[in-house]
């Protein structure tokens, strides 16, 4: 099983399942849709941010190259997706999600 920030999200996760579902906020790492920069302290928040990104893409790459299904979804209300007309919306991740867990319960 990874360690440190490479553990998969869930507490207590089947390992054999494989599969990484992170659901990110979109001002922590930076969703292109509706994500905003503050008013004040702005360096240290965009540092911040691409700090995260930098690692989320870390994290995805060595899970990945563990054979982990890793799946990112934004944190976004369903309002906000209707709003943005985005073509994913909660249901379609939850879709998603199944049928990632299905795949590996059946190659299983």
């Amino acid at each position: 099983m990874p360690r440190g920030y490479l553990r998969p999200p869930l507490r207590t996760p089947d390992p054999k399942q494989k599969v990484a579902v992170f659901v990110d906020g979109c001002f922590w790492h930076g969703c292109p849709k509706c994500s905003t920069s503050p008013k004040t302290n702005r360096a240290f928040w965009d540092r911040k941010r691409e700090t995260n990104i930098a690692r989320d893409c870390h994290v995805t790459r060595q899970l990945r190259g563990r054979g982990w299904k890793v799946i990112r979804i934004w944190q976004l209300p369903s309002a906000v997706y209707a709003a943005l007309r985005l073509s994913i919306s909660p249901e379609a991740c939850l879709t998603r999600i199944h049928r990632a867990l299905t795949k590996v319960r059946s190659s299983n």
